[in-house]
């Protein structure tokens, strides 16, 4: 059997707790009974002292002990903080702390067992039938050339139950378009709602962490792999894009994407894919005029090559161009690419009609291509 004292730490065996707590009382009652023979002056007050070293010692060799096995537990640690600076007041106020967690433990719901029951594994019937519901809205909003009803709304005017579906829809299918609803959903009036986006958050990093470490484990085996860099440098800008951070995490996360972008490029010059996100994480950032030379870079390439770049591409360098004020640029490129815009499946409709106002006054029209 084994109890966990901490959060992230090994939990410790039955038999190193009964030790550990034995150890912690032996060393309360010979602190306890040092400062009485000093109060009475059986003892003088060095010699106190150098038995508080002692006892101290003592404690940090168990500590050590427990270390080297492997069990480890933060309650080990504050025994030994407070044992040594505040003397026999701190081993007994460790004492007691360990018995009442002890007993609170015996009671308390596990937090793998919490979240489960707050983030279930599995659809529910009652899941079933929202997502049936949801995907029958997509397929009659796209049927009647109108966009979806987005999570956000959901989570704005929906019930409770609802809510928390979404939130674990999204949780286990999470992409970054979705950061900005966790972020949402943690200032709902129910706190029900905040607290699982909060758990939602914690889990979305804490998988963001691992991921990270691995992928950066592969680099540093194999810095000079192509693969390697593009996937560590995709997920650094995915995580950039969630929003899940503060602004200067995000904007050091993009800061990475770039460099390992421009290491990509560096790797495989011929590759016309990557400049392309290393544009737009620029673009990102507010670095236009960094952005327009790397879009207008693998534009002149493409065109060498007698190819031309996907429409959602050219969207992000026509961003670009808009963001710096060249709306004559704008406009003639959006004129030269309108015949692929009625036929691209993946742009928006909203930004479609954008492309239609700019358009308006070109010789030819998007109803016309």
């Amino acid at each position: 059997m084994k109890i966990r004292l901490g959060y992230g730490f090994k939990p410790l065996t039955v038999s190193t707790l009964s030790l550990f707590l034995a150890g912690v009382a032996g060393v309360a009652v010979l602190e306890v009974g040092t400062w009485w023979a000093w109060t009475i002056s059986v003892i003088s007050l060095s010699f106190a002292v150098s038995l508080h070293l002692a006892f101290s010692l003592l404690l940090i060799g168990c500590r050590h002990s427990c270390k080297q096995r492997g069990e480890n537990a933060p309650m080990l640690d504050l025994a030994c903080l407070f044992s040594i600076t505040l003397g026999p007041m701190g081993a007994v106020g460790v004492l007691c702390l360990a018995l009442l967690l002890s007993f609170y433990r015996r009671s308390a719901v596990p937090f793998d067992i919490w979240y489960k029951d707050v983030v279930p594994q599995y659809l529910s019937e009652d899941e079933g039938r929202l997502v049936d519901q949801l995907t029958i809205m997509g397929a009659e909003a796209e049927y009647n050339y109108q966009a979806p009803i987005p999570f956000a709304d959901i989570l704005s005017s929906g019930e409770q139950a609802n809510k928390r579906m979404i939130l674990s829809l999204m949780l286990r299918n999470f992409h970054p378009s979705f950061g900005g609803i966790f972020l949402d959903a943690i200032a709902d009036p129910d706190s029900a709602i905040r607290v699982q986006a909060a758990s939602a958050i914690t889990r979305i990093e804490e998988n963001f962490q691992l991921k990270t470490t691995r992928l950066s484990d592969a680099y540093r085996r194999k810095p000079s792999d192509f693969g390697v860099i593009v996937k560590l440098a995709n997920h650094y800008d995915e995580q950039a894009s969630s929003g899940l951070s503060d602004k200067a995490t995000l904007e050091g996360y993009r800061l990475k994407a770039q460099q390992l972008y421009i290491r990509a490029c560096e790797e495989r010059p011929s590759d016309t894919e990557i400049p392309w996100l290393l544009g737009r994480s620029l673009l990102r950032s507010g670095k236009l005029s960094e952005a327009a030379k790397v879009f207008e870079g693998v534009l002149e390439q493409l065109s060498a090559n007698n190819a031309d770049a996907a429409l959602l591409q050219k969207v992000w360098y026509w961003e670009c161009l808009y963001e710096q004020a060249r709306y004559k640029e704008l406009q003639d490129n959006i004129v030269k690419s309108v015949a692929q815009i009625p036929d691209d499946p993946i742009l928006p409709l909203s930004v479609k009609g954008s492309i239609e106002i700019w358009l308006a006054n070109a010789p030819i029209r998007l109803t016309e291509a």
